[in-house]
C-alpha cells in the first residue's frame, strides 16, 4: 500500500513539472554585432536590423530582438540548439545564417554580420 501512495505521489509530481522534468538540456546566449558595407571597403555598426532565431528543432521557439546604436544584440537565454538567425533592416539584402548554441550557461558569439545595402533600384 505505501509503495503503491509512492509511486501515485511521484507520477503526479512528475507530470505536474513535465516541462521542467524533460529537459535537460541546458540554456545559453548568443550575441554579435551587424554591420553594413560600405563603398572602399569599411563597414560601419548598423542599429535597428530586426534579429529573429528560430529553433531548427521546434519552429515554434522563436526569439526576436533588435540591433542597439552599436549593431550589437545579445539574445535572451536560448534553449541549447540549432537556430535559424535572420537579419533584415530596409537598407540592406536580408541574411540568415545557422547559429549552434552549445555551451550550458554561456554566451555563444555570432561575432560581426556584414549585411550589403540594397541596389537602388530594389528600394
Amino acid at each position: 500500500m505505501k509503495r503503491g501512495l509512492l509511486i501515485l505521489l511521484l507520477l503526479l509530481v512528475c507530470a505536474a513539472t513535465a516541462g521542467c522534468t524533460f529537459y535537460f538540456g541546458g540554456w545559453g546566449t548568443s550575441s554579435g554585432q551587424v554591420l553594413k558595407a560600405v563603398p572602399g571597403g569599411a563597414a560601419t555598426p548598423l542599429s535597428g536590423v530586426q534579429v529573429t532565431y528560430t529553433s531548427v528543432s521546434d519552429s515554434d521557439l522563436v526569439w526576436h530582438g533588435v540591433t542597439d546604436g552599436t549593431g550589437s544584440w545579445t539574445t535572451s537565454w536560448l534553449r541549447i540548439d540549432r537556430y535559424t538567425a535572420n537579419f533584415e533592416h530596409s537598407e540592406c539584402e536580408s541574411l540568415e545564417v545557422t547559429v549552434d548554441l552549445r555551451d550550458k550557461g554561456a554566451d555563444t558569439p555570432v561575432g560581426q554580420v556584414l549585411l550589403v545595402p540594397k541596389k537602388s533600384d530594389d528600394k
